[in-house]
């Protein structure tokens, strides 16, 4: 009658198999996780868009330039000025920096120009999230640069 024990090769190969198996399943929650907080991400800058939008709309008729800064070839918003927006951190518990991050309207062009940053500080390191001169037309998540300093 042969013997029904466990070989060392046998346990070693499990053990592999689970720990590959939990580094692939790990970086397809980690991907998932990051599409999800990009999307929302998309999603605070088009409430931004739309809110800025919804007062430049007003002040070209009202010729009031109290929110907007006139630059050359258009008018300027920072996301401070926006007003009916309670978004203060995005998706990733990064702080959205209001006061650099600003919306572009170009009337010759007809364009929209997004520059929205989110920073966070941790051990003397900042991290931060980006878009940087993306036409509000051409936004999407890979509009999303990530960078560290």
């Amino acid at each position: 009658m042969k013997s029904k024990k466990i070989s060392f090769i046998e346990i070693i190969s499990v053990i592999l198999i689970l720990i590959v198996s939990f580094v692939i399943i790990k970086r397809i929650v980690v991907i998932g996780l990051d599409n999800k907080n990009s999307q929302k991400y998309i999603e605070d800058v088009n409430v931004f868009v739309e809110k800025a939008t919804d007062l430049y709309k007003q002040e070209k008729i009202r010729n009031d330039t109290k929110y907007f800064t006139q630059i050359n070839g258009g008018y300027l918003i920072t996301l401070d000025k926006i007003t009916g927006v309670d978004i203060t951190k995005d998706p990733y518990g990064y702080d959205y920096k209001k006061q650099e991050s600003n919306i572009i309207f170009k009337d010759k062009e007809e364009a929209i120009i997004i520059n929205v940053k989110s920073c966070k500080t941790s051990d003397n390191v900042e991290k931060c999230r980006e878009i940087v001169n993306v036409n509000a037309k051409d936004l999407s998540t890979k509009s999303i640069k990530a960078s560290i300093k």
